[in-house]
């Protein structure tokens, strides 16, 4: 994937940054789209081989993992998913691509790929999710390329059609949002212009360009609905048109001859589709929506719409095409149950439908040539079976018994092109939740994959093994109630020493005269703090101190001798204190500050980027799940990591949902859109979890069951999994490496002790050790402490008791 400039500062053409997607550190096969030349991989890590016409990757044999060795018992169900044996790449396509065009873009002869990618922000009745147009360019072989032009949405319905609407031969597309449609005019070079940005109302459930015939110009429409999902804004629904009239777009309202709209303002669930169907060279339209059945309504020479009802039947979707080959427009109709064709006559009236069963409720309903033999087929979306089914058309209003394939998570659109250009064409498919367009091989031959499941990808045990837990090399009592702990040399004598926060609140230093023994000694005994972070923010070579407290954010001057003489008062309002970090966030070689900070409802993040000799210039962090006034979010701890692969750190911190900015390498930060949090509560990690080279982000579910949101190869996250392990069902887990093999293992915490899970790599993992702990353990890191070993695993309980175990090894026999 070309990555855009690193400033983040907003391209000329009118489009928003987005985040470089960099190269991952290594793991298991390249990530969607990444590298922009090589197809992506299946969900296994696979790398998928070059889409030429000939060589295809082997299908994926789906198979369970194999148990470990030494074990009695497997695995747990687990790893990653499998697409159909058609599958042949994956390419990153923004978060929840919710729509698809193809055509050519850029003027090079290939087709390009436009998706609307929807986003995945907590959604309320005050703010709708933003959108994304999101533009994937062919390279001419086949391969699908990310471009650095993309175009913000207020919201995004998912909608997307692509045509020439002013006959310039350039290619347009039209979006849908969840108050109006947008008309983006293309440039013939990759990049679109907003040349109409509302028209028709409501939420876009349907739109699309008629090419125009003879004297007629072309015109591109819009339906919405106003009845929308729950949590989203309200509009009401309507359905207009544009067209070009002395060289400027013209918006033009559906009306009956009566004045009526042809879509009323309170419709819900409409379907529309345009075709000339009395073929008198006007465009006519057919509309289907929850208040009115299957309608047509003709064009007449007054500039209304004359309608008639066609059948009794409350569609999903309705598409158009000559199905029977007569020359006339027909109607296709899908409504869960059934496809139904009502052949046109040619002046505007129908035939009797021809109703075929279907095995699953549909989604979505498209037409086209799949298989290249003159004849209109269509194509079905399954979501919840993760199925797409294929029905070719046999000339006569029919279809042969359907093939299915299987996709990725929650297929949203597909469409059918030739990518390669060999002559045959590939089915795309927008799979909203991996966020990725997957391209896949359309079957010669009768195909029937059945409906899968989502599946963690991490493949875990549901036993604890039975090793005794190893004992404490150390134990220290700390003599205070601890809150949390901060580490480095306070006292400048290159032994690592702990800041230990207290309930009262103050802090206590452990200062290490030598190794294991502490000596105590409280600092800051009228800061009130209920954060602390430690590090050389001056560059004096003395570790200081960051804290966060009633008085905001403090920087802690070290004397380099275990005292804190002098501070200074970073910007930042806090009602309640909060959480305080302490990175390297842009990797310059000076250490920024990170925090989130308490307010009255909802908590926000900044960050203070260090310019050198002790000054460190904030940058805020807007709440990108904002719900004013209604609903209040828990403050917690941030996340820090590299989640879209430059080499520079990110910040995530929660709200109402998660919310992701990008750090660059000068300094700037930038971000896109929230993440719905899926859960209510706020422990969570970052690491990569299931060995791909992708930062994953480990969540804590409702019952105790994990939940992962793996990292898509784009800098963003895909939608939540489940990952029930009975082992691991405490009440917090966090993803880090514990014994420092640079395999990301799992350590699970509640107020009996403390889970360890070690990771062998590419998401698998041993079985799960506990260590009995007489007091929930508050803080936990592997750190080198004692100088004679391998790192140790540093204890903190909230009974005030330091321990310091050996490092972690694996079961016997694993």
């Amino acid at each position: 994937m070309e990555p855009p400039p690193d400033s983040g500062s907003e391209p000329d053409d009118g489009t928003e940054p987005f985040p470089d997607a960099g190269t991952p550190d290594g793991g298991g096969g390249t990530p969607p789209g990444r590298d922009g030349g090589t197809p992506g991989r299946d969900d296994a890590g696979t790398d998928a081989g070059t889409p030429d016409g000939g060589t295809k990757p082997e299908p994926d044999a789906g198979t369970e993992p194999e148990p470990d060795a030494g074990t009695h018992e497997p695995p747990i169900s687990g790893g990653p998913a499998t697409r159909s044996q058609q599958w042949r790449a994956s390419y990153y396509a923004g978060v929840a691509p919710g729509g698809l065009a193809v055509a050519d873009f850029n003027g090079d002869g290939a087709q390009d790929v436009a998706v609307n990618a929807m986003g995945d922000a907590h959604q309320s009745q005050y703010r709708a999710r933003l959108g994304n147009v999101f533009l994937l360019l062919n390279d001419g072989e086949g391969r699908l390329q990310t471009s650095t032009s993309r175009h913000l949405l207020s919201s995004s319905s998912g909608l997307i059609a692509a045509g020439d609407a002013d006959r310039d031969g350039k290619m347009d597309v039209v979006v849908g949002t969840m108050r109006l449609a947008t008309l983006l005019r293309g440039q013939g070079d990759g990049t679109f212009v907003e040349a109409y940005p509302s028209f028709a109302q409501g939420a876009i459930s349907s739109l699309g360009f008629w090419p125009g015939e003879g004297d007629s110009a072309p015109r591109v429409w819009a339906a919405g609905n106003s009845s929308v999902a729950y949590d989203m804004p309200r509009a009401q629904a309507g359905i207009e048109y544009l067209s070009v009239t002395n060289g400027e777009f013209m918006s033009h309202r559906f009306l009956r001859p009566d004045g009526l709209p042809v879509v009323y303002w309170g419709d819900s669930r409409v379907s529309a589709t345009a075709a000339d169907f009395n073929e008198d060279g006007q465009m006519d339209v057919a509309v289907a929506s929850d208040d009115q059945p299957l309608t047509r309504y003709l064009a007449t020479s007054t500039g209304f719409y004359s309608g008639e009802t066609v059948a009794p039947v409350y569609a999903n979707s309705v598409e158009t095409a000559d199905m029977d080959g007569d020359g006339h427009a027909d109607l296709v109709v899908e409504n869960s149950q059934a496809l139904w064709v009502y052949r046109g006559r040619g002046y505007g009236g129908f035939h009797e439908p021809i109703r075929t069963p279907i095995p699953y409720a549909a989604s979505r309903l498209r037409v086209s040539d799949v298989n290249v033999d003159g004849k209109p087929d269509v194509v079905l979306l399954h979501p919840a079976e993760r199925l797409v089914s294929l029905w070719q058309g046999n000339q006569a209003g029919g279809f042969s018994p359907p093939y299915l394939l299987t996709t990725g998570r929650s297929p949203r659109d597909v469409a059918v092109a030739d990518l390669d250009r060999d002559g045959s064409p590939e089915l795309l498919v927008a799979e909203a939740g991996d966020n990725t367009v997957s391209v896949y091989d359309i079957p010669r031959a009768p195909l029937l994959e059945q409906p899968a499941l989502d599946r963690c990808p991490m493949v875990l045990h549901d036993r604890l093994s039975n090793a005794d837990a190893p004992t404490p090399r150390i134990s220290v009592d700390t003599g205070v109630a601890p809150r949390s702990m901060a580490v480095g040399d306070f006292d400048g004598d290159g032994r690592q020493d702990f800041a230990v926060l207290t309930r009262d609140p103050s802090v206590r230093l452990l200062l290490q005269s030598r190794p294991g023994n502490f000596e105590k000694r409280d600092v800051l005994q009228e800061s009130e703090v209920q954060d602390l972070a430690a590090g050389d923010f001056d560059g004096d070579g003395k570790a200081d101190l960051a804290t966060i407290g009633w008085q905001g954010l403090q920087l802690h001057w070290s004397d380099g001798l275990g005292a804190f003489p002098t501070r200074t008062d970073l910007p930042g309002y806090s009602s309640g204190g909060g959480y305080v970090v302490a990175e390297d966030f842009n990797r310059d070689g000076r250490l920024d500050v990170g925090a989130t900070l308490t307010t009255q409802c909802s908590p926000y993040g900044a960050l203070f980027m260090n310019q050198g000799e002790g000054v460190l210039a904030r940058v805020d962090l807007s709440d990108q799940n904002y719900e004013p006034g209604v609903h209040c979010a828990i403050n917690s701890r941030p996340t820090v990591g590299d989640f879209n692969g430059d080499g520079t750190l990110d910040f995530m911190y929660a709200t109402l949902g998660l919310n992701l900015y990008y750090v660059m390498k000068d300094g700037t930060v930038t971000g896109l859109d929230g993440f719905a949090n899926g859960t209510p509560f706020p422990t969570r990690s970052a690491a990569d979890v299931d060995g791909d080279g992708a930062l994953d982000v480990l969540l804590m579910g409702p019952h105790g069951e994990l939940l992962v949101r793996r990292g898509d190869g784009g800098g963003t996250l895909q939608r939540p999994l489940t990952c029930p392990s009975k082992a691991l069902s405490v009440s917090s887990v966090e993803a880090l490496d514990v014994n420092g093999d640079g395999h990301t293992d799992l350590l699970g915490r509640d107020a009996t002790g403390m889970l360890v899970a070690l990771g062998k790599g590419q998401g698998r993992y041993a079985r799960v050790q506990r260590y009995p702990l007489e007091a929930w353990p508050l803080w936990v890191r592997p750190m080198k402490l004692l100088g004679d070993a391998p790192a140790e695993l540093v204890v903190l309980l909230e009974s005030g008791k330091l321990l310091v175990f050996p490092t972690p090894t694996f079961p016997e026999g694993e």
